[in-house]
This record gives structure tokens, C-alpha cells and sequence, in this order.
């Protein structure tokens, strides 16, 4: 449904959103710790270095990538899920301001 963790935190609303449950009744505040801003469901992963992540997508190329972006593009592609299938930018890039350096 296209609705995952970067589909959160993109919206300024996601406190809202946060409190959605999917499918199989999972909060998004407890399958998207980091979107939802809850340190209690997780821990702050640390931040990868530029060239360990990239998006799936291949609109840019690393994490260093996001430091010539616009805030509105940083933040649409902290919300981009990498070639890992799983990390998404905010979870690895300091940039985004949610890992942990």
C-alpha cells in the first residue's frame, strides 16, 4: 500500500500517524521507532558512513549526497529506503538528524 516508515515520517502530522496500525494490528510507532521520534521502542542506530548507504531508487548517489540538497529534498530522501531493502536514509545518514554519530 506504499504506506511504510518514510511514509511517516514525511508528514508533518506524525503523531497521527503514528498511531495507525497496519494489517496485522502493528502500531507504527512500534514498527517506526525513529519516524515516530520514540527512543522507548528502540535504540538510535549509529550513523553509516557516506558510501554505506544508498537509495534503492538511485536519485542520488550516498548520505554526502544529502548535504547539497534542499531541506525539502533532504527530507524527501531521509524517507527513501536504501539498497539493503530496509534501512531507510534517516536510520543511516547524519544529515537527517536521527542516527547517532
Amino acid at each position: 500500500n506504499g504506506k511504510d516508515c518514510g511514509w511517516v515520517i514525511l508528514k508533518p502530522n506524525k503523531r497521527k500517524r503514528c498511531g495507525l496500525e497496519d494489517e496485522n494490528g502493528v502500531k507504527a510507532i512500534e514498527a517506526c521507532p525513529l519516524a515516530c521520534k520514540s527512543k522507548s521502542y528502540c535504540e538510535i542506530p549509529d550513523c553509516l558512513k557516506n558510501s554505506q548507504w544508498q537509495p534503492k531508487d538511485e536519485t542520488f548517489n550516498n548520505c554526502k549526497s544529502l548535504k547539497f540538497m534542499t531541506v525539502k529534498d533532504r527530507k524527501n530522501a531521509c524517507s527513501k529506503i536504501g539498497t539493503d531493502g530496509h534501512t531507510f536514509g534517516y536510520e543511516a545518514c547524519k544529515k537527517c538528524n536521527k542516527c547517532q554519530t
